[in-house]
Order: structure tokens, then sequence, then C-alpha cells
């Protein structure tokens, strides 16, 4: 399903809008809410079949979860501990071993999160937060998990201005800490805009809330 509706969006050169296959429900208004992953995975299959996008599947795993082990090991955790964490998370995420747009949610959610860890600890210095806002716009055109990822941010976001705001009572650099927090603000009403940048506005995050219902 997914490579024909890219493979038909590549051909055709335009998003597809209205639906080309249901006989009950043919031609009337329909979202191609996965797009980018779709003529992703048309483009794979041009490449190489169905082959290509078992190893396009394959790549995209096998980067993540060594992008995980890698982040354990430099955080200090020992190769067994590391190895036993990456396993936990391989049977947590196994479910979705399949090529399919949703691969991208699994990583991007992976990356999304560490950059929020690099920030919180130190590691980067928080104008590095404004990767989030190109890292949502494509996975808002990739995958409708783009959501979740965007509340989980929102959940880290608002817990940041709530301790700054408690830290901002009494404190001599409370000018300060109120100046990051209306930063954090406005970077999080940017995350939430990032849904409405696809070629279907604001019908896409529609679509979302209406499947999580």
């Amino acid at each position: 399903w997914h490579t024909v509706v890219g493979e038909r969006m590549l051909s055709a050169r335009a998003y597809i809008d209205h639906d080309p296959f249901s006989f009950t429900f043919g031609s009337k208004p329909w979202i191609a809410q996965q797009w980018l992953g779709e003529c992703a995975m048309a483009l794979a299959h041009r490449i190489g079949g169905l082959d290509a996008l078992l190893l396009l599947a394959a790549t995209v795993l096998a980067a993540m979860y060594a992008f995980i082990f890698g982040r354990l090991r430099s955080a200090g955790a020992r190769p067994p501990v590391a190895a036993l964490f990456v396993a936990l998370v391989i049977a947590a995420s196994s479910y979705h071993f399949h090529p399919r747009p949703h691969l991208a949610s699994i990583a991007l959610m992976a990356m999304g999160y560490a950059l929020l860890c690099d920030v919180e600890s130190g590691r980067h210095p928080p104008r590095r937060l404004l990767l989030l806002l190109p890292l949502f716009v494509i996975w808002t055109n990739l995958h409708g998990g783009a959501l979740g990822g965007i509340v989980s941010a929102a959940i880290i976001l608002l817990c940041w201005i709530g301790m700054m705001l408690l830290g901002a009572q009494g404190d001599p650099a409370a000018s300060r800490l109120r100046g990051r927090v209306v930063g954090l603000i406005v970077l999080l009403i940017a995350c939430i805009g990032t849904v409405f940048i696809n070629p279907r506005g604001a019908e896409l995050p529609r679509v979302w809330l209406d499947l999580m219902k």
C-alpha cells in the first residue's frame, strides 16, 4: 500500500488527495498522510524492488540501535549493560519491524529525545534546541507519530519552564531566567506549529486526532 501510493505520487509528480483505490470510497477526499515516507519507499522500490525496501528498513533500525548503544557507552555504561538495555529497546519496538514509514517515528523519537537530554545535561547549548523544528517538520510529513514526539517534547519543555519559574523566585539572575522561559515558550509554540507545514495544512493533524479517537 505505502509503496504503491508513493509510486503514484512519483509518477504523477503530484500529491494524492483523493482515494484512487477503494470501490465504496473511490474519488472521495483522502489524505496521503505519510506521503514523504511513501515516496521514499517508492524510490527504494524503483532501485531494488522489495529487497531494497527490506535493506532500507534494516539499515534504519540498525543505525538507530547502534546510536543508542553508543550513547549508553559514552554515558559510562559498560558494554554488557549497554547491550542489555539495547536488547530491551529492540524487544519493545520489535512489534513494528515492518518496512513502512512508522520506522521513521521510532528513529526520530530516539534522536529528538537524545537532543533534549544533551541540552538538559549541558553537553550542548540551548540554541541546539532549534534543531527540533526541522526534525518535526520532516517527521510530520513522514509519519503521524510526530504527534507523540511533539507531545513528549512539550512535556519536557513545560517541566523546564516550571523549574525555571520556581528558580527565578529570589534569584538575583531572575530576569535572565525569565528570558529563557520566554524563549522556551516561543520554541514550544513553534514546535506545535510545525504540524501545519505539509501539503494539506491543518487537515493532516486533524486526521491524526481522528485516528487517536
